[in-house]
């Protein structure tokens, strides 16, 4: 015979939904959005050909297959 009431108990807490966001999620996404805009800048100048054609200019990747300048 207890005198506590069951019927006036919170009910546990049931997120429907997005649940919050952790700071290791957090980290997570956040690396993949620093390496998909790195794997990105990297792509779209080979892609669409950007060259620089001023006369005084560094050469990057000097005899390098494009494969290998993504990887």
């Amino acid at each position: 015979m207890s005198s506590h009431d069951d019927a006036t108990t919170t009910p546990p807490d049931t997120r429907t939904g997005l649940s919050r966001l952790r700071p290791h999620q957090l980290a997570i996404v956040l690396g993949l959005g620093i390496a998909v805009f790195t794997a990105v800048s990297g792509i779209v100048p080979q892609i669409t050909g950007w060259k620089n054609d001023n006369a005084i200019h560094r050469t990057v990747f000097v005899n390098v297959p494009d494969p290998l300048v993504v990887a």
